[in-house]
């Protein structure tokens, strides 16, 4: 039996459902006013954003989430909770995924057990007392706070809440009071050691077996492995390895204490003092209580009068109208100081070889982003940052400067950006507002040079950006490296590629209409699906905002937070992309590419529009379906052979020249051009 129970806000129109069978019935506000005395009859419950969850979990019944547009949803209203950590990363988006999860419900399969344990873990991590008093110390609040003498006192309510009865499918972790017992933290302190700084974290009688206590963030975590039994005291260092470099600080972000074990837990109670906020030359770190835990805080190593908005506004003043005494040196940004990458990095290298006396500093959001050997790491909004923007002779960003940009006599912009385009730009997109057009025409204004990679490119950069000055037409510094047959072991080493494995990547763009990645794949089964001498390759967008963990499954690797894209190109025998630009870039290789494009009409009719017909002109399969990807994929190879000329005439129009050698044309045509 399916009872239909609407939000008042949104009753929808649901008659449909009762017309077509009398085992699908509404439970409305004229039935049932109030829809929680009702839970504890109701076997399984089926929801989405609905604080329901909560309470239903107080009977010990399972949850399905159902979800199909939690995208939409986080974005329009905004949550207070991770949807992926709320839902266990288990929410499904069709009916036909609803019924597979009610059918795993009360089994003892690994979907059934895990729904089980997410039960328990709704409860205990959102209720602190489970002894169906709750009324009788609301009223005894109300009475003592009013002054009002009645049958009910506060210890009244203390005694019943004792004697009374005990909800039926409740944990047993309770103390006298009806309060679930916490794990009590004893120790909290910052370390600085030989191998690092860390935080030391003891916790004293867990009240459930232990495996393990993380660090949780929404794009990285920390876990230190425990014994079990009796109490626990670990160390969780600060300082990781991200991507095959190690020292790195966590990126800047909240990172909540959890405790690992059959069920989580990140409820605690906190018995010791928190540390003075700790300073490191990577990031800065404090202990915060927030929502019943521990939160670990990391930023980006400013100092006291370099945070906030009034001290940035300060160094601002003062760099725009001080004078800055020229260094000789390039100012490097890569997609506004997240990664060092993409074609500044190509260009990196190159004046490493050829200009060795030039510094190199690159500008980054805080400690976690790793920068090339032998250069300066510039932290964001530092006060040297904003010295070296004002001294360096070259600028190098691939995207916009941001910020309010002070043209110096002695300096030049160069502009890369970061592919050739497929998708409309800038002000070549419909309905382009008055305020647009002026931010874009004042933003290319500043650049002194725009790379192109290709003559396509160029004309499209005059209109898109509406710029006057001269392209540079040399091909793409990021690129070099995909046809000098550099050794790509190292990058395999780091991405956890295993050996003779055959890689395939996965490089979906993004969506105007969304901030995840794509989700048209299921990717986990898909992986599976590929087979035991495959391992995918996962790579949201830079734009692309997670909302949780990444994805982990047996031969899928989500390289999403991997630096730089162009190794895993390197890496990759066969790439699966959509709409974006590495479709360009891989042509270098000469290997099979597959455009898996189930939103063909809606991209590029809705969202953005293309400037060419990619259908009549891809150098490989398009597909829509699952099952035409996976084929195309297996027959790679072949595809290949058939597609051979489409290849040679996309290489020709749009990588004719990715020859291994556009970085030293760059670096020389600064020089000739006298920037350095």
């Amino acid at each position: 039996m399916l009872l239909v129970r609407a939000h008042p806000l949104g009753l929808g129109d649901y008659a449909a459902g009762p017309a077509v069978s009398p085992r699908i019935r509404m439970l409305g506000s004229r039935e049932l006013v109030d829809v929680t005395p009702a839970l504890a009859g109701v076997d399984v419950l089926v929801t989405d954003y609905s604080s329901i969850a909560y309470d239903y979990a107080l009977t010990g019944g399972p949850v399905v989430f159902f979800a199909p547009d939690v995208e939409l949803y986080a974005r329009a209203r905004g949550l207070y909770e991770n949807y992926r950590v709320f839902s266990d990363d288990r929410y499904v988006a069709s009916w036909q995924h609803v019924l597979e999860h009610l059918d795993a419900v009360g089994t003892d399969t690994e979907l059934g057990r895990r729904i089980a344990r997410h039960t328990v873990w709704l409860r205990e991590e959102h209720v602190d007392r489970l002894d169906g008093r709750s009324a009788e110390r609301v009223l005894a609040e109300i009475l003592t706070r009013t002054g009002t003498v009645g049958l009910a006192t506060q210890e009244d309510a203390a005694d019943a809440a004792v004697a009374g009865r005990t909800p039926a499918n409740v944990p047993e972790l309770r103390v006298p009071d009806g309060r679930l017992a916490r794990a009590r933290v004893v120790e909290a302190a910052f370390e600085e050691a030989a191998d690092g700084p860390a935080l030391r974290v003891t916790i004293a009688e867990p009240v459930r077996a232990v495996t393990g206590v993380r660090l949780e963030g929404a794009r990285a975590r920390v876990d230190a492995a425990v014994e079990a039994g009796g109490s626990l005291s670990v160390r969780l260092p600060l300082l990781t390895e991200r991507w095959g470099t190690p020292g790195l600080a966590l990126p800047s972000g909240d990172y909540r204490l959890t405790l690992a074990g059959e069920v989580g837990t990140s409820r605690l109670h906190v018995e010791a003092g928190l540390p003075p906020r700790f300073t490191h030359p990577l990031f800065h770190a404090e202990l915060l209580l927030r929502a019943g835990g521990l939160v670990l805080r990391v930023s980006a190593p400013l100092a006291d009068d370099e945070r906030g908005r009034r001290n940035q506004k300060r160094l601002e003043r003062a760099y725009r109208r001080g004078t800055t005494r020229p260094e000789d040196a390039v100012f490097l940004e890569s997609f506004y100081g997240q990664s060092a990458s993409d074609n500044p990095l190509g260009i990196a290298r190159t004046l490493r070889r050829m200009r060795p006396h030039v510094t190199r500093y690159w500008s980054v959001v805080d400690g976690s982003v790793a920068i090339p050997d032998g250069d300066v790491r510039l932290i964001e909004g530092s006060r040297e940052w904003w010295r070296v923007r004002g001294a360096a002779r070259v600028l190098i960003v691939n995207d916009w400067l941001r910020k309010r940009y002070r043209p110096r006599p002695h300096q030049h912009v160069l502009q890369t950006w970061h592919g050739t385009m497929l998708k409309r730009l800038a002000l070549d997109r419909a309905r382009v507002s008055l305020r647009t057009r002026i931010a874009v025409k004042r933003e290319s204004r500043r650049w002194d040079a725009l790379l192109a990679q290709n003559a396509y490119s160029a004309r499209i950069f005059r209109s898109a950006y509406a710029y006057e000055r001269g392209t540079w037409d040399e091909g793409y510094p990021r690129n070099d490296r995909l046809v000098t047959g550099a050794d790509a072991s190292g990058i395999r080493a780091a991405v956890g590629i295993p050996e003779g494995a055959r890689v395939v990547l996965y490089a979906p763009t993004w969506r105007d209409d969304r901030t995840e990645m794509v989700d048209y794949l299921d990717l986990t089964s898909f992986a599976r699906e590929l087979g035991d001498d495959h391992v995918m390759l996962v790579r949201g967008h830079s734009r692309t905002l997670r909302y949780g963990k990444d994805l982990e499954a047996e031969r899928l690797i989500d390289v999403t937070s991997y630096p730089n894209v162009a190794d895993l190109l390197e890496v990759a025998d066969v790439l699966v992309t959509d709409y974006s630009s590495v479709m360009f870039d891989f042509s270098a290789t000469g290997r099979p590419v597959v455009f898996f494009t189930p939103d063909l009409a809606h991209y590029s009719s809705d969202l953005r529009g293309f400037y060419f017909d990619l259908l009549a002109e891809a150098p490989g399969p398009v597909v829509r379906t699952r099952e035409e990807l996976l084929d195309a994929i297996t027959d790679a190879e072949v595809a290949r052979a058939r597609y051979r000329q489409q290849a040679a005439r996309w290489r020709e129009r749009f990588t004719p020249l990715d020859d291994g050698e556009a970085g030293r044309r760059v670096v020389q045509r600064m020089i000739e051009a006298g920037w350095l």
